[in-house]
């Protein structure tokens, strides 16, 4: 069965965007300060963003939130990063809820973690 679709009610919040990227590498030091260096597999770069959504009403922010509450941080689901030609796999290990500055309506933002599971 794929994985679930992150479908948020409206695109997140462009300004702030930011999504990082640390290769995972086996290193063996040697004498003399040389060093040995191989990736950790094919998939071997991790990829973390954060993406917050603004001025959501209570019920499009309860629907985002309840989303990553039913993947409990460990179901990977698909989701295109806004200025990417495709969805890749994530999960979202941590997410939150605040007022938003009008203080009627809300803000949610949520760090995701770029999976290579295997479908």
């Amino acid at each position: 069965m794929p994985p679930p679709a992150l479908v948020p009610p409206k695109p997140p919040a462009v300004s702030g965007f930011r999504v990082s990227a640390q290769p995972q590498i086996y290193r063996a030091e040697f004498e003399g300060g040389y060093s040995q260096r191989s990736r950790k597999g094919p998939g071997n770069v991790a990829r973390r963003g954060t993406l917050s959504w603004v001025n959501l009403s209570a019920a499009e922010r309860d629907a985002l939130m309840g989303f990553f509450e039913a993947r409990g941080g460990s179901e990977a689901f698909t989701y295109q990063l806004p200025g990417h030609d495709a969805a890749q796999l994530w999960t979202a290990p941590a997410w939150s809820y605040a007022p938003s500055r009008s203080g009627l309506k809300w803000d949610v933002s949520a760090d995701l973690t770029e999976e290579k599971d295997i479908l």
